[in-house]
């Protein structure tokens, strides 16, 4: 089923450990012309990816020079929150958070708010979230090329392919219901709230609220995994840089 759109765009990002070796990958779709691209870092973090994927799909649709109604499916909700509300008051701030901290992967952000800025007046931006890992093929499509890149690394630069995907089966499994960003941006989020540990151990998360508790469960265990967290934004993407859904 095709949306309310013109055009469609799904993007995603991929990481072997927070930090480690990074992967992106978009698709965009337009009748009969679907694009693919993805590329890689040695050393980056899953959302400088996720970021990534987004700045290289709106680079090229101002290539393409498409107009008309696009919509943006991501499974991050920290970079949907960014791109559609968070970026207009750290631009505003001179690039700080309302907290007064330093915006993270600020060069990211600032080339990303260039493309939004080049689309304005040619494109009309609507925001959609998409959960991954539950079978919606576009999303597990951008899923394998950002793995796949990721894996790979010698996709230092943005790749084109042929897309293997039909934009018929790009829309389907897609949700029609416009994005509601998180109006705070995650350093404010931080914060305000209690921080606490999470542990993967032999396939099982653990959630502890002191370091003794998480230090006793994961000390001599082998092929653990742990990070401090400050909030339910940022546990996601540690769990997802993991690779629990």
């Amino acid at each position: 089923m095709k949306l309310d759109a013109d055009f469609l765009l799904i993007a995603d990002g991929s990481c072997q450990g927070n930090p480690g070796p990074g992967g992106w990958s978009y698709v965009l779709a337009s009748g009969n012309e679907v694009f693919e691209g993805y590329g890689s870092e040695p050393l980056s973090t899953n959302n400088r990816m996720e970021i990534s994927a987004l700045l290289f799909a709106l680079r090229k649709l101002n290539q393409l020079s498409w107009k008309g109604k696009l919509q943006v499916h991501l499974d991050s909700q920290y970079v949907l929150s960014g791109a559609s509300a968070w970026i207009f008051g750290w631009q505003k701030r001179g690039w700080r958070t309302a907290a007064g901290d330093d915006v993270k992967n600020v060069e990211l952000w600032q080339q990303l708010a260039e493309e939004l800025l080049n689309l304005k007046g040619q494109v009309k931006i609507s925001w959609h979230y998409v959960r991954g890992h539950t079978g919606v093929p576009g999303n597990e499509r951008v899923d394998e090329l950002a793995a796949m890149a990721c894996a790979d690394q010698s996709a230092d630069e943005n790749h084109e392919t042929d897309a293997e995907e039909t934009i018929e089966n790009l829309w389907r499994g897609l949700d029609d219901k416009t994005f509601e960003p998180n109006r705070t941006s995650s350093s404010q989020q931080k914060s305000t709230e209690k921080p606490y540990y999470i542990s993967l151990v032999e396939g099982k998360v653990y959630r502890d609220d002191t370091w003794p508790a998480c230090e006793a469960r994961v000390k001599g265990r082998p092929h653990v995994k742990y990070k401090k967290v400050k909030s339910a934004a940022e546990e996601s993407e540690i769990l997802r840089s993991w690779g629990i859904s």
